[in-house]
Formats: structure tokens, C-alpha cells, sequence
């Protein structure tokens, strides 16, 4: 095609165009290649997204998302104005994907089509009306929309569960929709006042002048992807009764038994094809009879018969009108019959008709009637957004999740994953009578934080989350806060003589460990849940990666000292929880202030009472096996207990810890509610064993490098990974019941203080008699325990 021939006038020219298409690049050549390639020709600058998923994933796509992140990573190719696009989406097909896809993937894909110079207002031309399109669309502003329908998707065997929504969407976007067959026309027509029917176009290259017909029609052809869309009951037929039938194409799935003489060749440059064509007699066009096959009119099927040939097709419903220069059949025997009745029927004239329907539809007269459409459709799209209507719908609470989610989980990972290496340094230069030690002294100040601390931290952050105003959460920040401070002191007071009695009865010295480390965690934990209460996840994130570096960088100066006892461990979470707390403070000097509202306090008060409950049975997880492993065995199989804990149940704690962070604030509401509610509906068997395996590598890595000091022991390895599994179920599911009102609050608490007391119960029976198994076992059964009674109260509680 010359150049010239397209550049006149055209409403390309110096545009840019942004092709959302349903194919990739590399695929076989079809429309939405064609388009780019003449629009580019055009004078525009394409921008060719490849697909961003519409189905499912299923292991034989295997292959395909590999090529997919090679060529994400890899630059991207430019070809004469056109820049290929590979996006890294999830296919839309359930509400978590959707979200990743919104907060993550799309954002990531509209930085990289910015910093190939993507400007706003582009013409887009859409080929998925999938929810994956509208999000881009919102971000992209497009100057003008194109909705290409070439494809039956209400035919396909498994669509995204919202596609009615999101086509409707689509098409009232769009300015102009393209339909490629008549069945895809008049479904269009129905909905939008603007829809032009235009077929595939074909290359020059392709035309042939008619040959001498053949004495016989023997080698038969079928070019194009090799999938379930074609009907091979007619090819076996064909190669069945002695013709030669090739298959030109990549093979996309699992095919049925095909007789061994059908021949198989890989994909041929489009520029190549009409001379790989050439030798052969007769081209086919089998085609299944299914509801996507519909609305298909083949891309190739003016490509076929620019060749001059015979074309063998399928009778599908969008090829009618086609029967003058197509052979038809409809069953297999058919397909045999007519390609044995060629001799007599075929003439030049026939052929001579075909090369005319085709050079009809040529690329460039085809392009022609497309670029005029545009010109007149230049125009806002035919059902304008209202006013103020910033995006196709309202955000889900588990986008809103995410995205509080991503500043969490940065810092916080960052900050666990410092906190977890310091428990692992200290392991390994304590051994594991010091590190036992160090850890009966945490069980201990896990329960001595408990009276200053009460439910302040659930108050804090359920309800400053749920003031409409910033007056409302200033006033009940500043009342929980002032009732604390008031609180703390008077506890201190009284917990002094206390604190130093228990670390002289456990032999741990009269230093008052116990006292500050239990103090200093609780002051930390109102302090940082008054950001998570004020909607601060960012600030939340940055207090928690202060703890983890002061922490870590705390304990590598005491061992560069050359000490090495259980008070440098407790010693280094007193500085990072110290220096977190400060800078908490700082965030929140403008709420810190003498302040006391009656109302505010009735339910701040209300709300730490029942708090005080989860306190003490995060105690009961964190304390019970330590203490009774210390008492009935000794200091070394503590040690040995807390690091099996801390690479599994600790992990989970903290990802429990992570997830409610942002799930208490975020679903407080009826309508987050429910939607988090059908999303723990979904989670399946498969998440199950996955989320085991990940556990078990989580133990594997960290004690294998301990392994001379602390034993790797496979019944240990898997009660541990179980028991991280079901408390992050246990840990996910009472935040949710949590944030919905003061009943999901008491079913909350009293799942939480289930599973606590089953494992000091467990404990106290199991682990003086099974030592270290006794101990891990007691965690899982009592978590067991705890989720059974969320699973009881569900049905009542998630209406």
C-alpha cells in the first residue's frame, strides 16, 4: 500500500491512537494488526496494547504469560510509528483480580504508555469490553471512542461475570462501533445509534491473477490459529479419504486424535503467506458450530479468496450472502463431496468472481470507510457523562483495601521483615537457652501490657475511622488519647514491684524488663493506632519501618559489643518501639491535647472494654507455649518453640496484623461489608494448600540456616505451617466482624479469646507431656477452636 495513497487528508495524521486490542502482536494476523499497520501508514502514532485478558488462566496459557513477562521486560518494539505494548493485567474475571488490576497493574501500564509519550485525549479503538478497558479509559481521557466488535463474546464458554455491565458501558462511551458481521451489527444496533458493518480487509499481496484450473484438487489448506473454534471432524474426513490437508498455524490447545497424515506447520510472517499459499488447491474455512462462532466472520476470508481458489467453509449463520464465492458444507461427508465434485464445478469464472469480493474489501478501501466513519463521528460520545461523574463506577472496597494496603504492606513488610531478622540474629548468636530466656521475658510483657493497654488500639482505630468529619476524629482521637495517658500512668505506678517480682521468680534479674518492654509496646500501639484510626496508612507504614530499623540496627551494635545475653534482644525492641512511638507522636502533635468529650468516651470506653479481650488473647497465643515449655522442659526447647513461632505463627500474626490495619477502617460500612463477606465466600481448597506450602517454605528458610543450633523437625515444620494458616483465616475473618458493629464486635473478641484460652488449655495438658509437638499442636488446635466459632456465628453475622 503507498503511502501516499493513505496520507491525503487523512483524520489520522499526526494523530496518536491507542489500540486496546483482544490479540497479541505475535498472533496470527487479523483486523486489529491491519489497522495499525494502516494507520500508522496513515501518518498517526499507534500505540498496539496487547491483550489485557478476558478469560480465565489456565495452565496450557503457561507458555503464552512466560512470552508475555519476556517481552515486559524487554523494551518496547517500535516499528514505523507503531509501539507494541505488552501489559502486565489479570484477566477480569473475579473481584480481587479487578481490583489488583486497578490499583496496581493499570496504573503501571498507563506510566509506561507515558513514558512513551502517550498524551491525553488519544483516539482509542477497544476490542474487550471488560472492566480492565473501562479502567483505562479512565485514565487515559480518550478524545474519541471506537468500540471494534469482532467477536461473539456472549458466545464464549466463560465470560467475566459482569461483561453486560461493562459492554453497556463501553458502548456508551464510544462515539462509533465497528461490527465485522451482520449477526455483531444488528446486536449493536440495538444499543448504540451509531454502528457501521465492515468486514476484514486484505493485503495487495494476496490478489493473484486466476490460474489454469488443476486436474485434480488434492493438497488442502487451513492457515490461522489451530484452537477449539475449528471443526476437525471435517479435516479428518478430508485426510481420512486420501487428501493431503495441512495445517498452517500455531496450535493454542490440547487438539483431539487427528490422523497421522495431517500435516502441521508453524505460523508464517503475514508478508509471506500468499507465497506459502501458492501451492496449494484448496483453502479451508472449517469452522465450529458453537454460539461464539456466531458472529464470526473469519479475518481470513478475503484473504482466501484474493488467492483465486476454491474456498471450503463451514455453513456458519454470519457467513449468509457469501454463496457465490464460497463452497459450503455442513457435515463432514460434505466437506469430502464437494472437494471430489471441484473438477466439474470449479471454472476460471468462479475464480475471477472471487478475486472482485475480495478486491471490494481491500485493506485500503476498508480502511477508507473506516477513517470516514471517524471523521463524522468526531463528535462526544452518544451518551455524555453526567456532570461531576469523575469514573464508570464507584471504587470497591477492595480496591479501597489495596490501595491502603500497598503503603501497609511497603513499610510494614520492610519493617517485619527487619524485626524477623533481628529474632533470627539474636537466635543465632544466643543459642537457644539465651533465646528462650529472651522470649519468656516477651510471653511475660505480652501479658503485662495488657491493664495499660486495654482495647485502646481497637477504639482508636474503629472509631476514629468512623467520623464524617475532621472535627469528629480530632475530638475522639484526642479524648481516647487523654483517657490513656491518664490510664498508663496509673498502671505504672502499680506494675512496678509487680514486674520485678516476675523477673526474679523466672530468674531473668530485677532489671524491669518485663515492666518496659510491656509499657513501651503498648504506648505504641495506641500511638500507632490513632493513625490507622485517622485514615493514615502512609504514616501508619512509616512508624512501623521506624521499629523494625531501630530495632535491627539496635542489636547489631550490641553484638559488635561482644555481648551476647537475652537482655540485648529485649533491649533492642525497647529502642525500636521507643523511637516509632516518637515519631508517632510527632505525626499527631495537632490531636495530642487535654481533651475530654462525654460522648466520644461512653463509646471509646465501651470499645476498649471489649478490645481488652482481643489484648488477652493475643497474650494467650504469644505467651502460653513459651511459658509452659520454660516451666515443664527448659530454656533451650523455649527457644526452640519461639523460633519455630516466629517463622510461621508470627509471620501470620503479622499479616494478620497488616490485613487489619486496613480492613477495620475500610469496612465499617454496610456495603463493605457485604463485599467483603462474598469475597472470603470464595476462597477455595486450592488457597488452602497454597497458603500451607508457603508457610512450610517460610520455616524451611529460616531454620535451615540454625539448623546446628535449633533441629529441623518434620512434625514440628507442618503443625507450625497449619497453625500459620489458620490464624491468618482466623486473624482476616475477626477483623471483619470487627468493623461492622458492636455484635460482629462481641463475635470478634469472643473468637479471638476462643482460640486464646484453647491454647492455654491445650498447653497446659499437652506440652508437659509431648514437649515441643504438645506445644505446637495446642497452637493449632486452640485457632481451630476460634475459627469454628466464626464459622458458627456467619450465616447470622454477614447478612
Amino acid at each position: 500500500m503507498a503511502k501516499a495513497d493513505l496520507t491525503r487528508q487523512s483524520v489520522f495524521q499526526g494523530r496518536q491512537v491507542l489500540i486496546l486490542s483482544s490479540v497479541d502482536w505475535d498472533a496470527v494476523w487479523q483486523r486489529h494488526h491491519a489497522l495499525a499497520e494502516s494507520m500508522a501508514k496513515a501518518g498517526a502514532e499507534v500505540f498496539f496494547v496487547e491483550n489485557t485478558g478476558f478469560r480465565d488462566l489456565k495452565w496450557s496459557d503457561a507458555g503464552r504469560v512466560l512470552g508475555r513477562l519476556a517481552r515486559i521486560l524487554s523494551h518496547a518494539p517500535r516499528r514505523r510509528g507503531r509501539r507494541i505494548v505488552a501489559p502486565l493485567t489479570l484477566p477480569p474475571t473475579r473481584p480481587l483480580f479487578r481490583a489488583l488490576n486497578a490499583v496496581y497493574f493499570v496504573p503501571l501500564l498507563l506510566r509506561r504508555l507515558r513514558r512513551q509519550r502517550l498524551r491525553p485525549h488519544p483516539l482509542v479503538f477497544a476490542y474487550l469490553p471488560t472492566a480492565t478497558t473501562l479502567q483505562i479509559l479512565d485514565s487515559v481521557e480518550p478524545g474519541l471512542v471506537v468500540y471494534d466488535s469482532v467477536d461473539n463474546f456472549y458466545g464464549h464458554p466463560s465470560p467475566p461475570a459482569d461483561m453486560k455491565e461493562t459492554e453497556s458501558e463501553l458502548l456508551r462511551r464510544s462515539s462509533l462501533v465497528l461490527a465485522t458481521s451482520r449477526f455483531l451489527y444488528e446486536a449493536a444496533k440495538a444499543k448504540h445509534p451509531n454502528v457501521l458493518n465492515i468486514h476484514h480487509g486484505v493485503s495487495p499481496g494476496f490478489f493473484l491473477s486466476p490460474e489454469e484450473m488443476p486436474s485434480a484438487y488434492r493438497r488442502l489448506c487451513y492457515f490461522g490459529t489451530v484452537w477449539s473454534a475449528v471443526d476437525f471432524a471435517p479435516l479428518k474426513a478430508l485426510a481420512e479419504s486420501g487428501f493431503e490437508v495441512t495445517l498452517i498455524g500455531p496450535v493454542k490447545e490440547k487438539l483431539p486424535p487427528l490422523p497421522p497424515s495431517i500435516r502441521f506447520l508453524p505460523a508464517v510472517a503475514h508478508s509471506d503467506l500468499p507465497r506459502a499459499l501458492a501451492s496449494y488447491d484448496v483453502l479451508l474455512l472449517p469452522y465450529a458450530q458453537t454460539p461464539y462462532n456466531l458472529g464470526v466472520v473469519p479475518a481470513k476470508t478475503y484473504e482466501c479468496l484474493a488467492t483465486g481458489k476454491p474456498v471450503l467453509a463451514s455453513a456458519l449463520p454470519s457467513l449468509e450472502g457469501f454463496e457465490d464465492v464460497l463452497y459450503f458444507a455442513r457435515k463432514p461427508e460434505d466437506f469430502v463431496r464437494v472437494v471430489r465434485s471441484l473438477p466439474q464445478t470449479e471454472t476460471l469464472k468462479k475464480a475471477s468472481a472471487r478475486i472482485e469480493a475480495a478486491r471490494e474489501h481491500s485493506t485500503i478501501a476498508q480502511f477508507r470507510k473506516i477513517e470516514a466513519a471517524i471523521h463524522e463521528a468526531s463528535l462526544p460520545p452518544h451518551a455524555p457523562r453526567p456532570a461531576g461523574e469523575k469514573s464508570w463506577r464507584a471504587p470497591s472496597w477492595m480496591e479501597a483495601v489495596l490501595r491502603g494496603f500497598s503503603w501497609i504492606a511497603f513499610f510494614f513488610a520492610a519493617a517485619r521483615a527487619l524485626v524477623l531478622l533481628t529474632q533470627f540474629l539474636a537466635a543465632h548468636f544466643l543459642g537457644p537457652e539465651q533465646y528462650g530466656k529472651a522470649h519468656l521475658l516477651i510471653a511475660v510483657a505480652s501479658i503485662s501490657q495488657i491493664l495499660p493497654m486495654l482495647g485502646f488500639p481497637l477504639a482508636l482505630a474503629r472509631h476514629g475511622a468512623a467520623q464524617e468529619t475532621e472535627a469528629g476524629r480530632q475530638r475522639v482521637v484526642s479524648t481516647a488519647l487523654t483517657v490513656f495517658m491518664l490510664w498508663a500512668a496509673v498502671c505504672g505506678a502499680v506494675f512496678w514491684p509487680i514486674s520485678t517480682w516476675l523477673a526474679e521468680r523466672f530468674g531473668l534479674g530485677g532489671e524491669g524488663w518485663t515492666l518496659a518492654l510491656g509499657f513501651a509496646t503498648a504506648v505504641y500501639q495506641v500511638t500507632a493506632s490513632s493513625l490507622q484510626g485517622l485514615g493514615k496508612f502512609k504514616h501508619r507504614g512509616e512508624v512501623e519501618a521506624i521499629y523494625g530499623i531501630v530495632s535491627a540496627a539496635a542489636l547489631c551494635l550490641l553484638l559488635l559489643s561482644g555481648r551476647r545475653n537475652f537482655q540485648m534482644l529485649i533491649f533492642s525492641f525497647i529502642a525500636g518501639l521507643s523511637a516509632a512511638t516518637a515519631c508517632g507522636v510527632w505525626l499527631l502533635r495537632s490531636y495530642i491535647r487535654l481533651h475530654m468529650d462525654r460522648k466520644a468516651l461512653s463509646d471509646i470506653l465501651l470499645f476498649a472494654f471489649l478490645g481488652t479481650i482481643s489484648v488477652l488473647a493475643m497474650a494467650f497465643t504469644q505467651a502460653p507455649g513459651r511459658i509452659i515449655t520454660f516451666h515443664f522442659r527448659s530454656a533451650s526447647e523455649a527457644g526452640i518453640y519461639s523460633i519455630y513461632f516466629m517463622a510461621t505463627a508470627q509471620i501470620a500474626l503479622a499479616l494478620v496484623f497488616m490485613a487489619s490495619t486496613v480492613l477495620i477502617p475500610l469496612t465499617s460500612r454496610s456495603k463493605s461489608q457485604q463485599e467483603a463477606w462474598a469475597f472470603l465466600h470464595t476462597f477455595s481448597p486450592k488457597a488452602l494448600f497454597a497458603l500451607v506450602a508457603f508457610f512450610i517454605a517460610c520455616a524451611c528458610a529460616a531454620l535451615f540456616p540454625l539448623r546446628d543450633s535449633y533441629p529441623l523437625r518434620l512434625d514440628l515444620i507442618l503443625l507450625f505451617s497449619a497453625s500459620g494458616t489458620v490464624i491468618l483465616l482466623h486473624g482476616t475473618v475477626s477483623a471483619v466482624y470487627a468493623a461492622r458493629d458492636l455484635n460482629g464486635l462481641l463475635v470478634s473478641v469472643s473468637g479471638a479469646l476462643a482460640a486464646g484460652l484453647g491454647n492455654l488449655i491445650f498447653n497446659a495438658f499437652l506440652t508437659p507431656r509431648w514437649g515441643l509437638s504438645g506445644a505446637a499442636a495446642s497452637l493449632l488446635c486452640g485457632y481451630l477452636l476460634g475459627l469454628g466459632w466464626y464459622l458458627f456465628h456467619q450465616p447470622r453475622s454477614a447478612d
